[in-house]
């Protein structure tokens, strides 16, 4: 008998520290977190010379960067300016192959 009371009395006491877990979980999933920040350039681009900036969103997120100039942003839009940059290069690398092999064939 004296096990069951036991029981109950802690009844509340392990209700409360439900709830303040509960609270405090809570608490830490409204306050999202800050990202981390990265500093990146945006070389200038000698073929537009009136742009004197970049456009990156990310979940409508949008962020204007100028080039020419070191900035800190947070991480994930620097990897998608990084993305970019990489596809580009690949663009122009495919480019390339595809004009040589037209050569190659005007050759024959």
């Amino acid at each position: 008998m004296a096990t069951k009371k036991a029981a109950v009395q802690e009844a509340p006491e392990v209700q409360e520290a439900v709830q303040e877990a509960a609270v405090q979980e809570v608490k830490s999933a409204a306050v999202p977190e800050k990202p981390k920040k990265v500093k990146i350039m945006v070389p200038m681009d000698p073929l537009c010379e009136e742009s004197d900036s970049i456009f990156v969103s990310v979940n409508g997120m949008n962020y204007q960067i100028k080039r020419g100039v070191e900035v800190e942003v947070p991480d994930f839009v620097a990897e998608v300016y990084l993305r970019s940059v990489e596809g580009d290069a690949k663009a122009q690398a495919a480019a390339q192959a595809i004009r040589k092999q037209m050569e190659a064939a005007k050759a024959i």
